[in-house]
């Protein structure tokens, strides 16, 4: 009877201990999440071929989603997709940037918290369109469009407040550079005789949601 009694006791208390931590837990980031962010950010390159480019529009908002998986409370990994326009305002002009992304995530803080804080590091191939252009030395003043793309590495900084256990409001400051290695106008390889190089930097505002 004792015996019974006291392992009822033993019971109670590590079932009301799991329950009464369970209550306090503020944030997860195990399992999959979805992310859904809109950005501005600015772009520039030092070459000759897209310095006066990136310099007629260089800021633009955009927006785009991660899918990530947490292995543990500490680290994820994620692929995400990415849209930015740099049109100019009132002329009929295309400047879209597209990024497909893949990185790592660490988390700090503890699921006690609703404020955790994270960096992350990457690559992302990107994709840059602008219609149209044209070349000072054309004397037919032809319209180009011009499509560059290639690789780059990225680093981010943020923080996460988290307003469920598993639903966060996600700030981040965000850098990526790298260069184009592939350029074509209206469709046709084009060699610009330099290299093309690349850096965006920005900020993000979005949800996150843990599949949990």
């Amino acid at each position: 009877m004792k015996t019974s009694f006291t392992f009822s006791s033993v019971l109670f208390f590590t079932i009301l201990h799991i329950n009464l931590y369970a209550q306090d837990i503020r944030s997860v980031n195990t399992g999959f999440s979805l992310n859904i962010h809109g950005k501005f950010s600015n772009w520039t390159s030092s070459s000759f071929f897209l310095g006066d480019l990136s310099e007629e529009k260089p800021n633009g908002p955009g927006m785009g989603f991660k899918v990530a998986y947490g292995f543990s409370e500490r680290i994820s990994i994620f692929l995400g997709y990415g849209q930015s326009s740099y049109a100019i305002p009132d002329f009929e002009d295309d400047r879209t940037h597209q990024l497909v992304q893949a990185g790592a995530t660490i988390n700090f803080g503890a699921t006690l918290k609703s404020l955790r804080p994270f960096i992350s590091a990457g690559i992302g191939q990107h994709s840059l369109k602008i219609a149209p252009i044209f070349f000072p030395d054309d004397i037919f003043l032809e319209e180009y469009v011009l499509k560059v793309s290639g690789l780059g590495v990225e680093f981010a900084a943020g923080v996460q407040w988290f307003l469920l256990p598993n639903l966060a409001a996600e700030f981040s400051l965000n850098s990526h550079f790298g260069g184009f290695d592939q350029t074509t106008l209206d469709g046709f390889d084009y060699d610009p005789e330099e290299t093309l190089d690349f850096r965006f930097l920005g900020g993000q505002i979005g949800i996150s949601y843990c599949f949990q």
